[in-house]
């Protein structure tokens, strides 16, 4: 009840909630079209608590039978004759871990493309598909001309190819909207690159960096950086746990975070939510963006949501908040024996195991 009052109250403050027994009532001053659809969305869907765990069951085909801190192992409801009637889902660690997975692992699109088993794309079917998923350099630092030199003067291309060397393909964008989200533009960001004169003394930007295999081509780009531009930059060699922490807990210690903001449909909040709210992922405030996403939310005509979302994106690029360095393209592996695959259809990232059959 309260997720459910809190949500409705970022519709309409004015909103009326009356609960009946296991009837919730919900009146609106004024029609509310996109309430219904948003409460709908798969990341919404209600659950119920399990008893003496922090677990929770939904409405999905599966209930949780074991969660340690390696591995949540989830039970069909209702077996099947020719589908997954167990899942388990296994802690993934960082870099490499993939060769040291067990051989009955049958999906390993969870994890960066660079750590899939070498063994893998032989004995699976693939598809190549582009997915609602942006690469972002997100600038956390008070001197808006500090982040004038770093949004004009980064290389995007030398960044992404020495923060991911393993990655082969990048779709441009314009902003961190991907392709697929209205209001989104591919091409590379507007960048102009000025002299730029350091203050004296100046602290070097930290760069959080939770990978280990890049860190020689990171220290190659923070040298060119400081060579074009006389801004030093220190890489952060991180565990995906200190960037977790960095990231999202309070104070933002991280200057530079390459950061990946994604969504299994094509909705807003999933890449605006922290970057335009206060006590989001930066420390400085950007009054206009986080006026302009409150008008988002309580806007309802498609026509007026995807102009606010572009002014948005402008305000954004405009403070040198992000600097959007790609979308991903990646390959999918599924085994072999699954005859009814479709990845992508409805920008559904992932498709449903419950869902597949052989």
């Amino acid at each position: 009840m309260g997720h459910l009052r809190k949500i409705t109250k970022n519709f309409d403050k004015e909103a009326v909630i009356s609960r009946k027994l296991d009837c919730v009532a919900v009146k609106f001053p004024v029609p509310r079209s996109l309430y219904l659809e948003y409460l709908s969305r798969y990341e919404n869907a209600p659950s119920a608590p399990i008893s003496g765990k922090n677990d929770e069951n939904g409405l999905g085909p599966y209930f949780i039978v074991e969660h340690t801190a390696d591995k949540i192992s989830l039970a069909r409801k209702k077996p099947v004759s020719n589908g997954y009637n167990r899942i388990v889902i296994y802690g993934y660690s960082g870099l490499a871990a993939g060769e040291a997975f067990k051989t009955e692992i049958n999906d390993y699109n969870r994890i960066s493309p660079s750590d899939v088993p070498k063994t893998v794309p032989a004995n699976s079917q693939s598809f190549s598909n582009a997915v609602l998923k942006s690469f972002n350099l997100i600038i956390n630092h008070p001197d808006k001309d500090v982040r004038d030199a770093v949004y004009n003067c980064v290389d995007v291309d030398k960044l992404r190819r020495a923060y991911l060397p393993g990655q082969q393909e990048f779709i441009d964008i314009k902003s961190i909207l991907p392709l697929g989200v209205s209001g989104a533009e591919g091409g590379r960001p507007n960048q102009l690159c000025k002299k730029f004169k350091a203050p004296k003394n100046m602290k070097p930007l930290l760069f959080a960096n939770w990978r280990n295999d890049n860190v020689a081509q990171m220290k190659e780009f923070s040298r060119q950086f400081y060579g074009m531009t006389g801004v030093p930059m220190v890489i952060l060699t991180v565990s995906p746990e200190e960037f977790s922490k960095g990231v999202l807990g309070a104070g933002h210690p991280f200057n530079l975070e390459v950061l990946v903001l994604d969504a299994v449909s094509p909705e807003y909040s999933a890449f605006f939510e922290y970057i335009c709210r206060r006590n989001g992922l930066i420390n400085y405030l950007m009054p206009k963006a986080e006026a302009l996403y409150k008008r988002l939310l309580a806007e309802e005509e498609e026509g007026r949501r995807i102009n606010i979302a572009k002014e948005i994106s402008m305000e954004i690029s405009r403070e040198s908040a992000v600097l959007p360095l790609f979308q991903e393209i990646r390959k999918f592996y599924y085994p072999k024996e699954i005859i009814n695959i479709n990845v992508g259809m409805g920008f559904l990232e992932y498709p449903e195991v419950a869902d597949f059959r052989w």
